[in-house]
């Protein structure tokens, strides 16, 4: 059964430098790391706009998390500081405005490949691959647990949804639980 730990453990394993720590490269790099998945342009205004996201990002989740300022988060450092985070996002209530809400949406344009405002199975397991994810994951399982409306393709909606339920709740059920798998 998932457990909020094993998500934090998938998290870490997906921003991070081969499972060992999290680098502002290899927290930056996510957009340009699906694109060389695919062969598509790292240089791609969707690619651009989620490389700026995720360096503003960088600032503050670097500053805060990298407690003996070596600039890299192990997995000593993540925990208590993703617990934390999570914590703070759960208590913000399902009608504040969700401060990751600009991170998710430049993320699913650039996993929505063809940029036809849906998110396919395909492009779902390529994200997974991209963070070296995709493995150990039932792609068809987790994707399915994402798709709300069941008409086999993620709408941002679904995929904000999944996204805030995955930081926020430790309710293995709820959709979103297996955002990055398995």
């Amino acid at each position: 059964m998932e457990t909020l730990m094993s998500r934090y453990e998938r998290a870490f394993i997906a921003f991070s430098n081969r499972g060992e720590y999290i680098t502002s490269e290899s927290y930056i790099g996510q957009g340009k790391r699906l694109a060389d998945l695919r062969g598509d342009d790292p240089g791609s205004p969707a690619v651009v706009r989620l490389t700026a996201e995720l360096e503003r990002m960088w600032t503050q989740f670097g500053a805060m998390a990298d407690t003996n300022q070596d600039g890299r988060v192990d997995r000593e450092e993540w925990i208590p500081y993703i617990e934390a985070t999570s914590a703070a996002l759960a208590s913000l209530g399902p009608d504040v405005e969700w401060p990751l809400e600009p991170y998710i949406r430049v993320l699913f344009d650039v996993i929505d490949a063809d940029s036809d405002g849906r998110i396919t199975q395909t492009e779902y397991a390529d994200w997974l691959a991209s963070h070296g994810l995709a493995s150990d994951t039932d792609i068809e399982g987790a994707f399915a647990s994402l798709d709300l409306d069941g008409n086999g393709t993620l709408s941002l909606k679904e995929f904000s949804q999944c996204g805030r339920n995955f930081w926020t709740t430790s309710d293995p059920t709820l959709p979103g639980a297996r955002w990055m798998g398995p």
